[in-house]
């Protein structure tokens, strides 16, 4: 039986989701002509529960939420400062 990649917990061959899981950051520094950093972020398609996939989809379903409203925020900011300024 496969364990959730996420929380640990067995799971039942026919309840087997795969979702994107952060994995870790890497960073570099290149000592060349010139330094140059770098960071880079990895994720991998793992097995998980079904609980934890439904969480994963919430989370990811939050994050669109999210920057819909800075964008919305950003945009009547923009268009506050613009009338204001006439």
């Amino acid at each position: 039986m496969p364990n959730c990649s996420n929380c640990g917990e067995f799971i039942q061959p026919n309840e087997v989701y795969k979702r994107e899981i952060y994995m870790g950051t890497t960073n570099r520094v290149n000592y060349g002509k010139r330094v140059t950093f770098g960071n880079s972020r990895h994720y991998r398609k793992q097995t998980v529960c079904y609980s934890c996939a439904k969480l994963i989809d919430q989370q990811n379903e939050n994050q669109g939420k999210v920057l819909k409203i800075v964008l919305l925020t950003i945009g009547i900011l923009i268009i506050a400062f613009l009338i204001l300024k006439k």
